[in-house]
C-alpha cells in the first residue's frame, strides 16, 4: 500500500510522461497489463489503471490519446465488468471505464 501523497505522485507521473519519451510507453504498458487483470479479487487493479489513464488523457501528452485508442477494446469491455462479487466494485470499474471511453470517443 502506498503511503505518500497520491495526488502529487500522480501529477509527477503525468508530468514525466510529458517530458520523457520512454516514460509514456512504460506507463501505458503497465496500464494495459492492469486492465487485463480482471479476476474478482483484483478489481482494484483495473480501477486504478483506469484512473491513471483518465489523468493521462486529461493532463498528459497528446500521444496518450493515440496510445489509449490502441487499447480501446479493453476499455470498452470493462464497461460491462462483472468479475467481482461486490456490487460497489463492479459499479466503480464500470463507471471509470465509461468515463475513459467517453473521453476517447468524444473527440
Amino acid at each position: 500500500s502506498y503511503e505518500g501523497n497520491v495526488t502529487a505522485a500522480l501529477a509527477e507521473l503525468v508530468n514525466d510522461c510529458r517530458e520523457v519519451d520512454s516514460a509514456l510507453c512504460h506507463v501505458m504498458a503497465v496500464i494495459w497489463s492492469r486492465l487485463g487483470e480482471t479476476r474478482s479479487n483484483l478489481w482494484k487493479r483495473p480501477l486504478l489503471a483506469l484512473h491513471l489513464l483518465k489523468n493521462l488523457l486529461l493532463h498528459g501528452p497528446i500521444t496518450a490519446v493515440m496510445e489509449a485508442n490502441d487499447g480501446i477494446d479493453k476499455i470498452r469491455s470493462l464497461r460491462k465488468y462483472m468479475n467481482s462479487k461486490n456490487a460497489d466494485s463492479i459499479r466503480e470499474v464500470c463507471t471509470a471505464a465509461n468515463h475513459v471511453y467517453g473521453l476517447l470517443i468524444d473527440r
